[in-house]
């Protein structure tokens, strides 16, 4: 089950998302995606309550490998297909703060960037819509997970090699890498603008943000020690 950022409306997963308001606890109905166990990764924007959904195909593969799609939980429209995405299989989606860019991520290692606003409309299935910005994660490997910061200045990748990895999304580099994890990073998120939360098999840490005049970190000045 997730929540719509508002808390208005809860989302029941599977062949069929459910749509419920949290007010009146009235049905809403169902959003009919093309995820044949439904959707393996899910983001919900806070602006437009938009759902980006992807997973493995139904039928045949009708879009193929690195499929999103788009739906408006209000009207339970479709609004946009990105085809092609990724090379494979996707295994992360987020948006900005803003609603105005989505990430991806996909086991050929790559993150891509999308223009939310240029999306619309492309619902056919064989649109091939190009993304803003690739940014290439070779040196990670895979990634798991994906968090924008509250002011949608970075992104923060949570990888299969144990590391976060963090870009700046005003030069599209990435400008450091926090280690300490034992294990592959399988989520991360911002609990508030100061702090960032980790996840892997072998335990939660905790990274709070330093001043951006620190400079005796080589690897992240932007960043402080692990929380115990």
């Amino acid at each position: 089950m997730t929540f719509s950022k508002d808390g208005g409306i809860l989302l029941v997963h599977g062949k069929i998302i459910r749509l419920w308001d949290t007010h009146s606890w009235r049905f809403l109905g169902g959003i009919a995606h093309q995820y044949i166990n439904g959707p393996d990764v899910m983001a919900i924007s806070s602006v437009g309550n938009i759902l980006a959904v992807t997973g493995a195909d139904r039928e045949h593969q009708k879009y193929g490998d690195g499929t999103v799609e788009l739906w408006s939980l209000r009207r339970r429209q479709l609004l946009a297909v990105i085809r092609g995405a990724h090379n494979n299989y996707i295994v992360a989606v987020a948006f900005s703060p803003d609603g105005g860019t989505l990430a991806t991520a996909g086991w050929d290692r790559s993150i891509r960037l999308w223009d939310v606003s240029r999306l619309s409309g492309k619902i056919d299935g064989r649109v091939q819509t190009s993304p803003m910005v690739t940014l290439l994660n070779d040196r990670a490997g895979p990634v798991n997970c994906l968090a924008f910061s509250p002011d949608g200045k970075e992104l923060v990748a949570g990888n299969e090699d144990r590391t976060l990895r963090v870009w700046d999304l005003g030069t599209h580099r990435e400008h450091g890498v926090l280690t300490g994890h034992g294990e592959a990073v399988t989520s991360v998120f911002f609990s508030n603008a100061n702090t960032l939360v980790s996840i892997s098999a072998g335990g939660i840490r905790f990274w709070r943000a330093a001043p951006s005049s620190r400079t005796d970190d080589p690897q992240r000045t932007a960043w402080g020690r692990t929380l115990k």
